[in-house]
């Protein structure tokens, strides 16, 4: 009494299977899905780093500048004359901002304590290079002031 023949049934047998495998694939794909997100993610991670390195650009207005981790962010920074640049302490540690020698102004910032800002406003074009004193090693930045 059956409304499915002999190869009708195979069929069904083998469509089951291959259901079953899906399923076994989704649940190996499952596992090997949420190690591979943390891959996928890595580079998302990784971008704002690339990021941070980038040149940061102003029109006017003004920039932010973190000190964090011992590092700068964004450590390379193009603006026009005349946009107010604020850097940031956001270590428990002490950093100030030092312009370099032979840099088109002069510029050297209060130690900064966590939470503390300084700032400048630059009025000469140029490549001021500038560092943290007490980290200089890991702590230098580029700002480039045009016209």
């Amino acid at each position: 009494m059956s409304l499915i023949s002999a190869s009708g049934s195979r069929t069904l047998a083998l469509a089951g299977l291959s259901g079953l495998a899906l399923l076994t694939g989704c649940g190996s794909s499952g596992g090997s899905g949420s190690s591979s997100t943390p891959a996928a993610s890595t580079p998302a991670a990784s971008t704002p780093a690339a990021a941070t390195s980038t040149p940061a650009a102003a029109s006017g207005g003004a920039v932010a500048i973190t000190y964090k981790d011992y590092s700068i962010d964004p450590a390379q920074v193009t603006v026009k004359a005349g946009t107010k640049i604020t850097w940031t302490s956001k270590d428990a540690t002490v950093h100030n901002v030092v312009f370099k020698d032979g840099d088109p102004e002069k510029f050297t910032s209060k130690d900064l304590k966590q939470g503390q800002s300084a700032t400048f406003t630059p009025t000469k074009p140029g490549v001021y290079k500038y560092l943290c004193t007490f980290h200089a090693a890991s702590m230098q930045g580029t700002l480039t002031v045009t016209g």
